[in-house]
């Protein structure tokens, strides 16, 4: 049996993995600030992109601030 690969996660799960609130991922969805799609009232997230800031990010905890992910 195969196993299906997440591509895509909701906000609020990628908000606990980040450490951070929903609704700053949420403007950053709505401001098209990183990429997501919008089903129904729920947003989603590539994991490709999440992998890829986790995988940048130079320590353990993602700096949500500035730089990529803030105004800075």
């Amino acid at each position: 049996m195969t196993q299906a690969k997440i591509t895509m996660i909701a906000v609020p799960d990628l908000a606990k993995r980040w450490q951070c609130s929903r609704g700053f991922l949420w403007n950053r969805c709505k401001n098209e600030q990183m990429p997501a799609s919008k089903i129904g009232d729920r947003w989603f997230v590539p994991m490709w992109y999440v992998e890829q800031q986790e995988k940048n990010s130079h320590n353990t905890e993602l700096d949500l601030g500035k730089g990529q992910f803030g105004n800075g």
